[in-house]
């Protein structure tokens, strides 16, 4: 198995793959079985190593592993996975529906953290590229800049591999041309992220230090266009959930989307009360002996405002009149404008999404273990509610405890007359053993009377 994933993912160079099929048939040539897997799989080599596929764009996939891995997804496990095998169309949709949903949910949380921390690109292009950056420093013996050119070099690994690295290509995406650095190597056409070698290549060059991190690579000018995030299909939805406004630092993308879509998200010339609005409150009101009293955390300031709030509505209402009531509510109302204000230069004048378009409903489900465990009891994600698995809903659920009943009839049987009968699961009014207390107890007690009498 370790042999058969290095033909198929590690080995890069053709000459080298040539060699290790050799060494493979020598290996395990006494197993026609395995000689003959061999020879199949040499016969498929240019549909299945990377030698090969490595040159076209496939965003760094290998054979059919994307369209398993949905299809995983798709087929559900355990008791879901039965009821899908027998499903009619419109389960089918539902089910494809719940996936989409799921989906579009997950990829919108995405981009919103990528516009919440001002980045371009999702963290798994941040995690690829920090790997290039070291694989730069430990594999990359000599990067030297061609004579006679502007912008190519090239780059020597330490196995002898030689790759040519462009830093100003000039390409065309979405009819619009864009000049990024590109690479020769089978890493950068298969994925379009930043490699080993450009990495090296923008050390070397005049345009970054040598002490290179990794925000001095993953800027917009050293991204391929298909990596931005601005070109995803529910960017404008994160923007506004985002509470942001969008770049406008590559005049590509209005172009490419259309001056109405980037012009909604762009900052409104409105502007709802004073320019100044923290000018009554100035920053030295808020410092004793050099250092702030502002509460660090958010609990913390929201507990302090309430505070200030209740003895200044107290004052208002409970000790004042109706021209403190009025006094104190206007202020309240002056103060929600200019904060209204203050957000809005934060925010550029975009407003949350929550305001403009809803969105879609979020799962519960947050990792496989959980959906499958969802798809055991539910047979659908569908019937999943958020509210399933909390300690609250657990306790509502669970029957009340019925207090016992305690019959006092059986009670006496019990301590008078010496029988063996329960007493405490029924009331005095459910009681069956009448005829008994009757006999041993009323009877007993009227004959011990008489005799007294006597």
């Amino acid at each position: 198995m370790r042999d058969l994933n290095a033909f198929i993912f590690k080995y890069t160079s053709v000459s080298v793959m040539e060699e290790k099929f050799d060494e493979a048939r020598q290996k395990y040539g006494h197993c026609a079985a395995t000689l003959k897997f061999i020879d199949s799989l040499y016969e498929k080599k240019e549909k299945l190593c990377r030698a090969f596929t490595q040159d076209l764009f496939s965003f760094n996939a290998t054979t059919t592993q994307r369209g398993e891995g949905y299809n995983d997804r798709l087929k559900g496990h355990t008791s879901l996975k039965a009821k899908l095998s027998d499903a009619s169309l419109p389960e089918l949709i539902d089910r494809f529906d719940a996936i989409t949903l799921d989906t579009c949910n997950k990829a919108l949380e995405s981009l919103t953290k990528v516009r919440q921390n001002d980045d371009r690109v999702t963290e798994s292009y941040k995690t690829e590229v920090g790997k290039s950056l070291e694989l730069s420093a430990l594999s990359v013996k000599s990067c030297e800049k061609v004579e006679g050119s502007e912008a190519q070099y090239l780059s020597t690994r330490t196995n002898g591999e030689i790759f040519v690295v462009d830093l100003k290509t000039k390409i065309m995406h979405r009819g619009e041309f864009f000049a990024i650095p590109t690479c020769s190597c089978g890493y950068y056409c298969s994925s379009f992220r930043i490699c080993r070698d450009i990495a090296k290549a923008l050390v070397v060059s005049s345009e970054l230090p040598r002490s290179v991190t990794l925000e001095d690579l993953i800027v917009p000018a050293n991204i391929h266009p298909f990596h931005l995030a601005q070109f995803h299909p529910m960017w404008p939805q994160a923007v506004r959930k985002a509470n942001r406004a969008d770049y406008d630092d590559l005049p590509q993308i209005k172009r490419i989307l259309g001056g109405d879509a980037v012009d909604a998200l762009s900052p409104s010339t409105g502007s709802t009360s004073t320019d100044n609005n923290g000018g009554a409150c100035p920053d030295e009101f808020y410092t004793y002996k050099g250092n702030k009293k502002v509460p660090p955390t958010m609990k913390a300031r929201y507990a302090k405002l309430n505070e200030v709030f209740k003895k200044t509505a107290d004052f208002a209402v409970n000790k004042g009149n109706k021209e403190t009531y009025q006094h104190f509510h206007a202020r309240l109302l002056q103060c929600q404008k200019e904060l209204m204000d203050m957000i809005t230069k934060v925010t550029d004048g975009v407003f949350s999404i929550s305001d403009q378009i809803p969105l879609p409903p979020s799962m519960s489900a947050s990792n496989k273990a959980q959906r499958r465990k969802d798809d055991a009891t539910n047979n659908s994600r569908l019937n999943t509610s958020s509210s399933s698995g909390t300690k609250k809903a657990a306790k509502k659920r669970q029957p009340k405890k019925q207090q016992l009943q305690t019959c006092p009839q059986c009670e006496l049987l019990v301590k008078e007359a010496n029988l063996s009968v329960p007493y405490n699961d029924h009331s005095y009014e459910q009681c069956p053993r009448v005829d008994l207390f009757k006999q041993y107890i009323q009877e007993g007690k009227s004959k011990e009377g008489t005799h007294e009498a006597k």
